[in-house]
This record gives structure tokens, sequence and C-alpha cells, in this order.
């Protein structure tokens, strides 16, 4: 091998570690900003996970705040219902209370009645012995509030007859109980045993 060819092969070994070395410094330089890149994409997802967590804190914060909202909220459509309820409560009472010194003077215009229709039979033999019918608006309200009371009446015994044998030591009573009122009664026994309680039908 004479002098040319191995300046030539040097020449060629020369420019191919130039070619390398600028390889190399673009691949560093690529690396050095896709590091850059990470750093900054790191950063960047550490701030966003902040925020997130900023923002689930405050999303808790405002479902608690719901929360008791709906709490107050409940609270006070509970209280008005009672108020409600016992206005109601107040007002059947004074229509009931009404409607039995009603009756009450019904009795006695119709005693009187009596005594008026006496009194002209006995100065007049002639007058009829028939008093006039009375008006039928009295019957059909009658009739009403009988059937109302007396569901009321058969309800508070059927709720007497659950809770009389869901309280037995057995399950004859509940066995005895028509078979409608047998389910309601397990019921009550499972709730009494469990530690529930509830609410008597009234």
């Amino acid at each position: 091998m004479d002098r040319h060819e191995i300046e030539k092969k040097l020449a060629a070994a020369e420019a191919r570690r130039e070619e390398a070395a600028r390889r190399l410094a673009d691949n560093e330089e690529r690396l050095a900003a896709l590091e850059e890149e990470r750093v900054s994409l790191l950063g960047s997802a550490e701030i966003a996970r902040r925020g997130i967590s900023d923002f689930e804190e405050h999303l808790e914060r405002l479902n608690e705040k719901l929360a008791v909202l709906g709490i107050d909220e409940a609270r006070a459509d509970l209280t008005a219902a009672v108020e409600v309820r016992d206005h109601a409560v107040r007002q059947a009472a004074d229509m009931l209370d009404a409607s039995l010194n009603a009756l009450q003077r019904l009795d006695q215009t119709r005693a009187a009645l009596a005594d008026a229709h006496a009194r002209l039979h006995a100065l007049d033999p002639g007058a009829r012995d028939v008093l006039p019918p009375e008006p039928d608006t009295l019957d059909g309200k009658w009739t009403e509030l009988a059937f109302v009371v007396r569901e009321k009446l058969e309800g508070e015994l059927e709720v007497d007859l659950i809770d009389a044998a869901a309280h037995s030591a057995t399950l004859h009573a509940i066995d005895q109980l028509p078979e409608h009122l047998r389910e309601l009664a397990l019921k009550r026994r499972h709730d009494l045993m469990h530690g529930t309680t509830g609410t008597r039908r009234r």
C-alpha cells in the first residue's frame, strides 16, 4: 500500500469520524431537548395533578355543603309538615267538636219537637199522629262519617293485633292472624329483632 492510498483511507476515516461526531452532537442535542421537554412535562403534570387534587377537595367541600343544605331543607320540610299536620288535627278536632255539639242540638230539637207534638195531640186529639219527615241532607254525611270512623277503628285494631303478635314469644300468635296481616307481623318482628322500630300507623 502506497502513501497515496494510506492518505486516502485516512481522509475517509476522518470524514466518517467527523460525521459520527456530528450525529453524536445532533443526538445529544436532541436528547437534551427531549430531557428539557420531559422535565417540563413532568412539571406540567405535577401542576395538573395538584390542580386536580385541589378541584377534588373543592368538589368534596361543595358536596358536603350541598348535603348539609339538603339535610337542613329536609328538616325544614319536616318541621313545616308537622306544623301543617298539627293545624289539620286542631281543625279536625274543632270540626268534630262542632259536629258533636250540632248533633246534641239536633237531639234537643227532636225532643222539643216530640214534646210540642205531644202537647198538640193532647189538646187536639184530631191532630195528625205522624210528624213531617226530616230533611235527608244529614243521611249521606252521616253514612260517610260512619264509614271513615269504622275504617279508622279497624285500622287501629289491625295495628294493635300486629304489634301484639310481633311481640309474642312464639310464632303461634302470628299464625293465628288473618292472612293479610301475617306478613306485616313478620316484618314487625324482624324489625324488633334487628333493633329497628317501625312507625305505628295511626
